[in-house]
């Protein structure tokens, strides 16, 4: 039984991230991604790949920060203070997370 599925994002130990082209390995255990821009790879379907991390639920929280003060923006045409404060916190976390 194939570890992934076709289509599956996987990562690599250096941490890029490849789609699931072909998920039977082969005979040494092989299996084909492709990279994000189109290239094909070949590399051990348990040594080399490995499930891309669940997403954080700290994500959920951010996004539906910005969709409040999208909100507020619209309803009141300019941001409060406290709304500006969750806008340079919210840019501020993303920043980091790259």
């Amino acid at each position: 039984m194939a570890r992934f599925e076709v289509g599956d994002r996987v990562q690599t130990g250096g941490g890029s991230l490849r789609t699931v082209v072909t998920a039977e390995p082969d005979e040494t255990g092989n299996i084909v991604t492709v990279t994000d821009d189109g290239r094909y790879i070949v590399g051990h379907e348990r040594e080399d790949y490995w499930p891309v991390p669940p997403p954080d639920p700290r994500d959920a929280v951010v996004e539906a920060a910005v969709a409040w003060v999208a909100r507020l923006g619209t309803r009141f045409g300019r941001f409060s203070d406290e709304a500006n404060a969750v806008i340079a916190a919210v840019q501020a976390w993303k920043a980091a997370q790259t």
